[in-house]
């Protein structure tokens, strides 16, 4: 694999899970799925690294697979990849409830908010691998 590609699912990622961490606020806000537990300054932190840390994997796996699927229609592949991963997490996340359902329980209003989330991750990363300034800088 290409070492720029990867690059370019890094730094690519990494925007676009800031982007994503920020859309989560925005979109909490207006769904109330759930309570803040602390001030704006310390969301915006925490939801930026969290957002980046979702976007590198998502970056990184646009990069991997690259030439396997999709490989012209970024967007598709970036929704796909991120939804992907989510359900992924989502799925461990139902064997811890059926693990120890007192301690892990679904919260479905979280489990509709972080689907869309998913999507929105999904296009942000695949519009910006397809933007012309990426083309340009990462090759």
């Amino acid at each position: 694999m290409n070492k720029n590609l990867l690059f370019k699912g890094f730094s690519l990622g990494t925007v676009a899970g800031v982007l994503y961490g920020l859309a989560g606020i925005v979109l909490n806000q207006v769904t109330g799925a759930f309570p803040f537990e602390m001030n704006l300054t310390s969301l915006f932190g925490t939801f930026a690294v969290g957002g980046a840390i979702f976007g590198v994997i998502a970056g990184c796996l646009m990069s991997v697979t690259d030439n396997l699927f999709l490989a012209e229609r970024p967007v598709s592949r970036a929704v796909i990849i991120s939804v992907g991963f989510w359900l992924s997490l989502r799925f461990g996340a139902a064997l811890l409830t059926m693990h120890d359902s007192h301690r892990y329980h679904p919260v479905y209003e979280q489990s509709i908010q972080g689907l869309l989330l998913s999507v929105i991750l999904g296009l942000i990363l695949g519009l910006l691998w397809k933007m012309k300034v990426a083309e340009e800088v990462f090759g």
